[in-house]
């Protein structure tokens, strides 16, 4: 098997809800291993934040490796998260892939949580609160309306520029869905089937 070098770009080709959730769910059921993240603070003497991280995990078919960079007073163009995820044969150690470890967080994240509202929401649930408007929100609301029949996204943010942004990026991606602004979260607490932060 040739080593390979996956790009965000490919990620995004390769991973679709909700046939993202099944696989999921049965990792997460099936043995593995999951030593706990070692998070490393780059200088902290300088009263910065910069910090490098290791995700490790293992199963009985490959070991993984996700290993980020934080840097949060980065300005654009730079991020301030990178991430690549090192994939090796269990059998063997022989490397099989460097994978995008952006885009990959990005689906997994939101596909647990949608995994999590499999088992805990109703399956008649109509209407979701996304608390948020970053990289993660339009993951989350293309995951859950895969898992539920939601005809309705409230949409609460810190900026409301960014929240009209993603309202009309999301319109516009799924017009069988109203999206709605929201101001008043204690209202939209009530109105809400689902809740998402």
């Amino acid at each position: 098997m040739s080593f390979k070098l996956i790009d965000a770009g490919q990620v995004h080709a390769a991973l679709r809800y909700p046939d993202f959730i099944e696989p999921l769910r049965l990792a997460f059921a099936g043995p593995h291993t999951m030593p706990p993240r070692q998070v490393l603070k780059l200088d902290p003497d300088s009263g910065r934040h910069d910090a490098f991280a290791m995700l490790p995990c293992w199963n009985d078919e490959v070991i993984a490796q996700k290993a980020f960079t934080y840097f949060p007073e980065n300005q654009p163009p730079a991020q301030t998260l990178y991430s690549q995820i090192l994939l090796f044969d269990r059998r063997t150690g022989e490397p099989r892939a460097v994978v995008d470890g952006v885009s990959v967080t990005c689906f997994r994240t939101a596909g647990v949580s949608a995994l999590a509202s499999c088992f805990l929401s109703r399956e008649d649930s109509e209407t979701l609160l996304l608390l948020g408007t970053g990289k993660l929100a339009p993951f989350l609301i293309r995951a859950h309306a895969s898992v539920r029949p939601l005809k309705r996204i409230l949409l609460w943010g810190r900026s409301a520029a960014r929240v009209e942004s993603l309202k009309l990026a999301m319109a516009a991606e799924m017009p069988e869905i109203a999206f709605e602004t929201v101001t008043d979260l204690r209202n939209a607490c009530g109105r809400a089937d689902i809740i998402v932060a």
